[in-house]
């Protein structure tokens, strides 16, 4: 959405079309990673056990391989795409109220 466009319906209804796919996708990556990591700590608990360890600290064992490491960076990354991304639609309806009151404004000024 362009800041500089004075009040356009049409294009703000594009930009914030825009803006909430945006987001809809970031969510959907940042959710399914929650959801495989549910899956990969399983299987890693499901390794540890089969490496002889006792099953009370299969869980640990798992968090404490690398691959949960670069699985939770890559899972904090997906959320704080998927954060900025609302807040950035969030922005674009507050744009889009601002415009509409200054639209009203102006009209109300050239009665």
């Amino acid at each position: 959405m362009d800041l500089t466009n004075l009040y356009d319906p049409n294009h703000i209804y594009h930009g914030l079309e825009a803006a909430a796919e945006e987001w809809t996708q970031a969510q959907l990556v940042a959710d399914q990673l929650e959801k495989h990591g549910e899956i990969l700590l399983s299987r890693m608990m499901l390794e540890a056990k089969d490496s002889g360890n006792a099953i009370g600290i299969c869980k640990e064992v798992a968090r404490a391989r690398p691959e949960w490491q670069v699985h939770i960076q890559g899972e904090v990354i997906a959320r704080n795409a998927a954060q900025r991304a609302r807040a950035k639609y969030s922005n674009y309806q507050a744009l889009a109220s601002a415009r509409q009151t200054e639209e009203s404004s102006r009209r109300s000024l050239t009665r």
